[in-house]
């Protein structure tokens, strides 16, 4: 009778337990995860020999390609990148140039809805001495939803300079 007793209270617990488990189961919360997409983009435009710009003349950028744009949101026919939604967004811009000809200074430009007031604008002292030299700035910008985004340039040494390479990336902040 002993052996039979131990057998019940074991089998009694073991049942008790795997109830409990299952009960466990059942009362754990469902949690959900929302997923926003992706919005960030680095395009180039790249010129082998260098692209020539004329002294004292702002020039938009013709981009060659895109590295990638996870939502689809620059367009690199025309060079700007079209805010998908209203919120904060941050910028990086390189610019490599050919060695000057003549000192001089470099403005980079970023600017909003083609026509609208400059967003951003940097200056950087150039010099005949360096042979190679990029002008990088960032910045963060506060856009709407259908602003469009596109890059400018501007040099003035008294005489046509050449950049090789742009390079403009970026991504939403919130």
């Amino acid at each position: 009778m002993k052996n039979y007793f131990g057998i019940v209270v074991c089998f009694l617990f073991f049942l008790n337990t795997g109830a409990q488990i299952i009960n466990n189961t059942v009362k754990s919360p469902v949690t959900t995860t929302v997923v926003r997409p992706v919005i960030a983009f680095r395009a180039a435009a790249t010129y082998v020999g260098g692209e020539p710009l004329a002294n004292n003349t702002e020039s938009k950028v013709n981009f060659t390609g895109a590295y990638f744009d996870e939502s689809k949101n620059f367009s690199v026919s025309t060079g700007e990148f079209i805010a998908p939604s209203d919120g904060i967004y941050h910028f990086d811009l390189r610019v490599s140039w050919l060695k000057f000809s003549a000192p001089g200074s470099v403005s980079l430009l970023l600017r909003t809805n083609l026509y609208s007031a400059i967003a951003m604008t940097t200056v950087l002292e150039a010099s005949t001495s360096i042979p190679v030299f990029d002008s990088n700035f960032s910045t963060l910008l506060k856009l709407k939803t259908g602003d469009k985004v596109s890059v400018y340039i501007n040099q003035n040494s008294g005489a046509q300079q050449k950049y090789q390479q742009v390079i403009l990336g970026g991504f939403k902040v919130n």
